[in-house]
Parts: structure tokens; sequence; C-alpha cells
């Protein structure tokens, strides 16, 4: 692992000196954010309808999109690829859902 110091700033990003946060963003964890990611992307519905059912507006789940992928990027650059990993589980369980309902 390279020291942290060593990893580059991503703009608007967590600090690349410390730990990635893996708090809440605006009330999402990363299973949340996967579980409403991956109905983004299944399309069985409209995606105005899949945020409003998640109480969110386009404007907050584009700054919690972001601020994820941020911080997912960031732990990438500092060779910890448990954050990536987690959300990738949290995604296929996700689908793996949306699958048994169809």
């Amino acid at each position: 692992m390279p020291p942290r110091s060593s990893v580059p700033q991503l703009p608007g990003g967590p600090d690349a000196g410390q730990p990635v946060p893996r708090t809440p963003v605006d009330g999402l964890d990363l299973r949340a954010f996967a579980a409403i990611s991956a109905a983004l992307a299944a399309r069985d519905e409209p995606r105005a309808a899949v945020l409003a059912r998640a109480g969110l507006t386009e404007l907050r789940w584009t700054s919690i999109e972001t601020t994820w992928l941020l911080r997912v990027a960031t732990a990438l650059l500092q060779q910890d690829l448990s954050l990536s990993r987690d959300h990738d589980e949290a995604f296929a369980a996700a689908q793996a859902e949306i699958a048994a309902r169809r």
C-alpha cells in the first residue's frame, strides 16, 4: 500500500491522506446507495419514480452518488479494495432481489 500522502487528491473527494469514511452520506449508507444504483440501472421504472420512492430529488441523489463514487475511487487509489468490494457485493445482492421480483 502506498503512503497515503502519495495518493492524489481527487477534486471534491475525501482527504486522500486519511482513511476513507464509510459513514452514511445524507442518510444513505453504502448498501442503500448500492440498492438505489441497482434499481436505476435495471431501468424497470422511470428514474424519477425510483428516486421519489427513496425520498430523493435528482439533485440530492447526484450529490450522494458523487460522494460515494469519490470515496470508492479514493480508496482504490489508496490500494484499499474493501470499499469497492463491499459496494460490488451490495450492488449484486440488490440486482438479485430485483431479478427475483421480475
